[in-house]
């Protein structure tokens, strides 16, 4: 009775770590695609649209 609470405690703590990994990579695709977005978009668009909204460029 014991290994087995021991073993589904182990499974949930792996979920919740697969749960955080998978997470972590959708923000860094996310974020990782709007800076693609952001790099076409000033070298299609200029600087017209981003100065009006004030985005502050390096």
């Amino acid at each position: 009775m014991n290994g087995v609470a021991h073993e589904s405690s182990l499974l949930s703590a792996l979920t919740m770590l697969t749960g955080l990994i998978v997470f972590i990579l959708a923000l860094a695709i996310i974020f990782f695609a709007m800076y693609v977005l952001l790099q076409t978009g000033q070298s299609i668009l200029g600087n017209i649209t981003f100065t009006s909204i004030g985005w502050p460029y390096p």
